[in-house]
């Protein structure tokens, strides 16, 4: 397996030794994320939590910058950096719908406490220093330790867009809201919030 890797690579796996093969199965037993070797030929492998990655060194990884957009709220607002939409509307909701609204919330379908919500609401990437309170858990966490919890890859995380109200971050975008923002037994009025992409469409039930 790790010869055909290898031999996908532009530059092939003729020089590949069998104390190269022996270095790579040492790294995949590595528990620590973020190591690598090199081979030969240029290629790098490094180790992102449970898989192996193997590619050319040099080569340039697609880093995405996230602009910054303001949300229609109520509306529809086209994230084109994201490769979808994000639909929001505000509900009335009853006390007797909270439990069911909460149980309800998918990963890219979240139901928000309006009134814990300071707007213009906008859709970012993440920044230096962000910090959030990820849903059911007591107090704030970095969202780089968040991501190191929940093994979202470098790659991943370039391209994870936060929604953001004027307080900081309310929703991690499809991983987890705030706990601040979470719908409560006192709740009156509900922010329905969607992200649609290609494939991916999530209606109102």
């Amino acid at each position: 397996m790790i010869r055909r890797a290898v031999s996908l690579l532009p530059t092939g796996e003729h020089d590949l030794s069998f104390s190269h093969v022996e270095a790579v199965l040492r790294l995949a037993a590595e528990k620590a994320s973020g190591k690598e070797l090199h081979l030969p030929g240029g290629v790098l492998v490094r180790k992102v939590y449970d898989r192996l990655e193997f590619r050319l060194r040099g080569e340039v990884e697609d880093a995405v910058e996230l602009p910054v957009v303001f949300v229609k709220c109520p509306g529809t607002t086209p994230l084109p950096h994201l490769g979808g939409e994000l639909v929001v509307e505000i509900c009335e909701v009853e006390p007797q719908q909270i439990a069911r609204l909460r149980d309800q919330s998918r990963p890219h379908e979240q139901w928000l406490d309006y009134e814990r919500i300071a707007p213009p609401l906008l859709v970012r990437g993440r920044k230096p220093g962000d910090r959030f309170q990820p849903l059911g858990v007591s107090g704030s966490k970095s969202l780089s330790d968040f991501f190191i919890d929940e093994k979202i890859t470098p790659e991943q995380r370039r391209r994870t867009g936060l929604l953001c109200d004027q307080q900081g971050v309310i929703w991690v975008m499809p991983l987890r809201i705030d706990e601040r923002v979470k719908l409560g037994p006192e709740s009156r009025r509900a922010l329905h919030v969607v992200f649609n992409s290609p494939g991916r469409t999530v209606g109102r039930s």
